[in-house]
């Protein structure tokens, strides 16, 4: 029977090929011979079973490890209601986990591939370090010197096995904030290159290739703030760039005023005394007590709806002029906490009234 050469990881392995079924017992739930001794196998499995009478629901493929934690390679899900048979390609593994749902006789599990051993001592090597220059080839025993590489679906299928691609991420503290209010906005990133060799870490282009765990805080900001993390990487499979935005929301607010007086003052010594809402939405709800008072809203929507939320009616709404609407509208203009303005819309009762009004605006 011919055998190859596999190196992986400056590790060689001698790889038989081979196919036989996978008998596996009920009796012995878990790791099914995890152990140093068991064969390392690279191939496909097909199981065929009648999930109708009983099978597994889960099988999972695992690689032993001498830390006593096995590697999880690839979760099996049995789920079809019928006599059926599925396939799995390209497993790396040298044992498989079953649950006790399991019995033999309505299971079959057959493996076509590679069994991979240590050509000198005949025992199996699993190294968990990452490829050195994705050094994976294949070639004849004794074959000159191991320079034969193996066709490019062979390298692809075997560096997608074991390669670990770079985590990142990049978030910030606030995300909302109030438009015009100097707050200080602090952006976190965390890298882990992996198996990926970094040529450039750049956060709103400075350098951080030296610190891929940090973070930066800009003080006073009063306006919506981006910073983007770019980073490339030696094999020149570059993960597409992150982003982080703390938006700048212009103030809501609600409250109510007394009879005699129609609006609020807009300045922000004006609005103090009523409750504001710093959100991406300008839906919300509100109950108001009020006593002969209007109730008003001031939204970042111009085209709002209202509900009453006891009976579940629609409110009429009408222009500032209104005669007949239950709320009435306008635009207006309110000064931020840096002096700038915004022009946003004033929704407030038509008439005062004297009851609990239990209310939705988006």
């Amino acid at each position: 029977m011919s055998r190859e050469k596999i190196q992986i990881n400056n590790e060689t392995y001698v790889a038989k090929p081979v196919s036989f079924p996978l008998v596996l017992s009920g009796d012995s739930v878990g790791s099914i011979v995890a152990n140093e001794n068991a064969p390392l196998l690279f191939g496909n499995l097909s199981i065929s079973y009648d999930y109708s009478i009983k099978a597994p629901s889960v099988l999972v493929a695992k690689l032993f490890s001498d830390d006593g934690i096995d590697k999880e390679q690839c979760i099996i899900r049995l789920h079809s209601a019928n006599v059926t048979t599925i396939e799995k390609k390209d497993l790396f593994f040298d044992s498989l986990t079953i649950d006790d749902n399991f019995i033999n006789d309505h299971v079959s599990i057959y493996f076509d591939g590679y069994e991979l051993k240590k050509p000198v001592t005949g025992m199996k090597n699993l190294v968990d370090a990452p490829l050195v220059n994705n050094a994976i080839y294949v070639a004849p025993v004794g074959g000159g010197g191991g320079t034969d590489w193996a066709n490019l679906e062979q390298q692809t299928r075997l560096l997608a096995l074991v390669y670990d691609g770079l985590d990142r991420s990049l978030s910030n503290n606030i995300n909302n904030f109030e438009k015009g209010k100097a707050t200080n906005v602090t952006f976190n990133w965390n890298i882990e290159a992996d198996d990926d060799i970094l040529t450039s870490v750049l956060f709103g282009a400075v350098d951080k290739s030296a610190n891929l765990v940090g973070n930066q805080v800009f003080n006073g900001v009063v306006a919506t703030i981006t910073k983007i993390l770019a980073i490339t990487v030696q094999s020149g499979n570059n993960p597409a760039n992150v982003s982080s935005t703390a938006y700048a929301r212009v103030p809501q607010f609600s409250g109510k005023l007394a009879d005699g007086t129609n609006e609020p003052t807009y300045t922000q010594v004006g609005l103090t005394a009523f409750d504001k809402v710093i959100s991406s939405s300008a839906t919300t709800s509100k109950t108001f007590v009020l006593v002969n008072e209007y109730a008003f809203f001031i939204s970042n929507n111009a085209n709002s709806a209202f509900t009453d939320i006891d009976t579940n009616f629609g409110l009429s709404l009408g222009e500032w002029n209104s005669t007949t609407a239950f709320f009435i509208k306008k635009t207006v203009v309110i000064t931020l906490a840096d002096g700038t303005t915004e022009n946003v819309t004033l929704y407030r009762t038509r008439e005062t009234k004297s009851q609990t009004l239990n209310v939705k605006i988006n």
